[in-house]
């Protein structure tokens, strides 16, 4: 796997198919998935978990470590949700804007069509067609015959 970090990363399955492998790995992949010691390597390394696991010195460092990944962690996600809810208010602003910019425009077609307007006359006179212009008429309509229950 190329992470582009100029390292050479290998990642092992321990649960994936074995055909092929090298019997040293094959147990390696053993005692990582079952902790089966089977041979000099599994039994170095189920030494130096055991020495590991009996040190307070490394339980300590161990615990800082975890603490401080678990930090880190909550600080990302802390920053995640506060951007988050950032880009949301910018959204809802967004689309508030632009609900408020449509109603008004809608409220002052209506206006000109109270005023005696046609929908071509308005059309040509603003960047709408005749169809927005009967649609925006067509739901003010029926607004109205929803709140007069017509």
């Amino acid at each position: 796997v190329d992470l582009k970090d100029e390292q050479t990363t290998v990642v092992l399955n321990a649960s994936g198919p074995r055909e092929g492998l090298r019997p040293e790995l094959d147990h390696f992949l053993d005692y990582l998935s079952e902790n089966v010691v089977a041979d000099p390597l599994s039994t170095r390394l189920e030494v130096e978990v055991e020495s590991a696991r009996s040190s307070a010195v490394w339980r300590t460092e161990y615990m800082t470590f975890k603490m401080k990944l678990d930090e880190a962690f909550q600080s990302g996600h802390d920053e995640g949700v506060e951007e988050g809810i950032e880009k949301g208010i910018e959204k809802g602003i967004e689309i508030g804007e632009n609900r408020g910019i449509e109603k008004g425009i809608a409220r002052v077609i209506l206006q000109l069509l109270s005023a005696g307007m046609t929908p071509e006359e308005i059309a040509e006179r603003t960047d709408y067609t005749i169809e927005e212009i009967d649609k925006i008429k067509e739901e003010a309509e029926a607004q109205a015959c929803s709140v007069d229950r017509c």
